[in-house]
């Protein structure tokens, strides 16, 4: 009745009509979706004064299985819409000037981060903070800036990369009280990295009392949600004799996983770890190791590279 109803206005001319249409047909909210009926009636609507389309029609333009993706159509209507104020469209600029060959410029890329992140939006304020964490448009204050107002509404991967820049000599910040107790709000607020970090910070005692039952514990619960570097550390743990903790089996199953999900040392320690045991330990050890239920990868805390193409990504 609806779609009888929306496209017998439409076709008598209503904008508005064509709007609904459109919006109904790219989201298939209620029939199927079909984004060239879409792009028609949103394109037509438009035209007719109905500029709130303009952000749908960059969507529509970044493509599906069933529609083309056109890139110079794309940028154009989510300029359009991102000059209107349109929160969706800003991000989606900012990601065709960082990874899109033919329009890559880092600082229009900032602007817009900057435009959304004013909006209160915490994903413009996480890519806007790693973006200052890069070198061609590095600024620490900035980074830290923006992680901290996210972090104030508890999202666990701004808590996350504080701790992370609080806990690095790479950032010559180094409070290593601060930064353990933002890894404890991000593990809290639910991050699946923050435990392996907290870990660490325990078995060296950075910023609290050394505990090994604590930091054998988070490690655990870091290697079971499959974060590598959980993993690779837990291994280490179970390879240091002075803990009394020497497990030639436990440390080779953790270090197949941290090498699987290509920790950075796990390749070196995989192979130390292989030469100290015999072919039928080894067997064993990777038939507990794949059988060990760690969860599926996936992105874990936030990542920029989904949209703007970052290679590096620090907790992974």
């Amino acid at each position: 009745m609806a779609l009888r109803w929306l496209t017998k206005a439409a076709s008598q001319g209503s904008s508005e009509a064509k709007k609904e249409l459109g919006h109904l047909y790219f989201s298939g909210e209620k029939f199927k979706k079909d984004w060239r009926l879409a792009s028609t009636y949103l394109l037509e609507a438009y035209h007719q004064g109905e500029k709130d389309c303009a952000s749908v029609l960059g969507s529509i333009y970044e493509g599906n299985k069933h529609f083309r993706r056109d890139v110079p159509e794309m940028y154009k209507w989510h300029k359009i819409a991102a000059e209107s104020g349109y929160l969706e469209s800003q991000i989606a600029l900012a990601g065709i000037y960082a990874s899109e060959k033919e329009y890559i410029n880092p600082k229009k890329m900032m602007f817009w981060l900057r435009k959304a992140a004013n909006q209160d939006d915490i994903e413009a304020m996480l890519l806007l903070a790693q973006g200052y964490l890069d070198k061609q448009q590095y600024d620490l204050n900035q980074a830290i800036k923006w992680l901290k107002i996210a972090a104030k509404k508890n999202h666990h991967h701004a808590l996350f990369l504080l701790g992370y820049i609080y806990s690095s000599d790479k950032y010559k910040v180094v409070d290593y009280n601060y930064a353990f107790l933002k890894y404890y709000y991000a593990l809290k607020a639910g991050s699946e990295v923050a435990p392996g970090r907290l870990g660490y910070m325990y078995q060296y005692g950075l910023g609290m009392d050394k505990d090994i039952e604590q930091a054998k514990s988070l490690y655990s619960m870091g290697a079971l949600y499959n974060d590598p570097y959980a993993q690779f550390y837990y291994a280490e743990l179970y390879l240091d004799e002075k803990y009394g903790m020497m497990d030639l089996l436990h440390a080779f199953k953790w270090s197949y996983w941290a090498n699987k999900n290509n920790h950075p040392g796990a390749e070196k320690q995989f192979k130390a770890i292989s030469d100290k045991l015999t072919e039928s330990q080894i067997k064993r050890g990777l038939r507990a190791a794949q059988q060990c239920k760690v969860k599926p990868v996936k992105s874990f805390g936030f990542q920029i590279g989904y949209r703007l193409g970052d290679t590096g990504k620090i907790y992974r």
